[in-house]
């Protein structure tokens, strides 16, 4: 593309997010609001993801940096390379955050305790309604993600805004969780749905499962 194409390109697309009117003290508030929100996220990403997320970080330094940052960490085995966007994240004792996991978004994360969340996972918090007009809304609408006790979600899962998995549940990897996946339920799919019981869990030392 010549140069002159891609300017004029570029000055109709900043063009459509501007003021309309040629206000220039409007248009620069806009750009200084822009301005210092991108320098608010780069510093975050750089303390949460760029340092915290590195191979290179051992897990207790990982651990102290994000509960450093206000993040309500219980346990130290949140592994590398995990993208943290939402506003606010709770992990639960015992529970394991895998590589690669991505928590985006405006709303709160909540893990509960003893819980595994496979690598690649994202958990999505922002949703986007539509205006009367039918258009989607620019501005995000917090919907929190909940995850209870003694869940495993398989790798590479999607949680959509406002989705909850009660306690005791297994979620197949690849799955797409809209809405509430309930107690002790096995859930697969796109989107998950119930496909079995989980079995529960014996007890050391009962009738059913005698010590050795």
């Amino acid at each position: 593309m010549p140069s002159s194409t891609w300017r004029d390109s570029w000055r109709q697309d900043l063009a459509s997010f501007l003021p309309s009117g040629g206000d220039q003290r409007a248009v620069a508030r806009l750009i200084a609001s822009w301005t210092r929100d991108d320098l608010v996220f780069a510093r975050d990403h750089l303390v949460r993801n760029a340092v915290a997320g590195s191979t290179l970080t051992p897990r207790f330094v990982r651990w102290f940096i994000y509960r450093a940052v206000g993040f309500d960490v219980q346990t130290p085995n949140i592994l590398e390379h995990c993208l943290f966007r939402a506003s606010s994240l709770s992990v639960g004792v015992g529970s394991c955050v895998g590589s690669g996991c991505h928590f985006e978004g405006v709303g709160a994360v909540s893990i509960g305790r003893s819980t595994f969340i496979g690598p690649g996972t994202m958990m999505l918090t922002s949703h986007h309604g539509n205006d009367p007009d039918g258009s989607v809304t620019a501005a995000p609408e917090p919907r929190p993600v909940v995850v209870g006790d003694d869940v495993w979600i398989g790798g590479r899962c999607l949680l959509v805004p406002g989705a909850v998995v009660e306690d005791n549940c297994v979620i197949g990897a690849g799955s797409v969780v809209v809405g509430r996946c309930e107690t002790g339920g096995v859930y697969a799919g796109v989107p998950a749905r119930r496909v079995a019981e989980r079995a529960e869990k014996a007890v050391v030392g009962s009738p059913e499962e005698p010590n050795a």
